[in-house]
């Protein structure tokens, strides 16, 4: 019994491309891939300022390697951001090529709000069986995606608003 239950749900990995995700797993991997993405973009950042110091900025060389460095990284970024998206418009019974729609403003929060709130098909559709019904930790995860949602406009705000600031001060003092 059990091994019949679980054959009928889609039993793909996190990082997988194929099978099907629903609302609650789609929020919490986003949440696990950003979160894994951070480390890499520190890196990325560390490699480009080393390569700049030993390099020199000028150098061919350095900035050859920056842009191999920024282009891996995009790579990678690109995944993360397109993984759990694809997998969600499957379950939608929607082509993985819709998640391209990310790169285009203001289209892309109306995909982000479709693949958190549109509920995906019940059973077997075009791209498989669902995904397993989302656990204990899947929800606890997918509940901390709007709080770190806020979190970050407060974190960019805080940022960028005494920067916009400071900008628009030096220009009137320019002036």
């Amino acid at each position: 019994m059990h091994e019949q239950v679980s054959s009928d749900y889609n039993q793909e990995s996190i990082y997988s491309v194929h099978g099907r995700i629903g609302r609650i797993r789609f929020l919490a991997y986003s949440l696990l891939l950003n979160i894994m993405l951070i480390p890499l973009v520190l890196i990325a950042g560390g490699l480009f300022e080393a390569i700049s110091y030993l390099l020199g900025s000028d150098s061919l060389i350095a900035n050859t390697l920056i842009f191999l460095i920024g282009i891996l990284t995009f790579l990678v970024y690109f995944y993360i951001l397109l993984t759990p998206s694809k997998r969600r418009l499957n379950d939608l019974n929607k082509s993985g090529w819709v998640s391209l729609l990310w790169f285009i403003p203001m289209i892309n929060i109306i995909l982000w709000l479709c693949l958190v709130f549109v509920k995906g098909d019940i059973g077997i559709n075009n791209y498989g069986a669902p995904a397993k019904p989302p656990s204990l930790v899947h929800k606890i995860l997918a509940s901390l995606m709007p709080i770190t949602i806020i979190f970050m406009i407060i974190f960019i705000a805080s940022v960028a608003i005494p920067t916009y600031q400071s900008e628009s001060t030096q220009s009137q003092i320019t002036q």
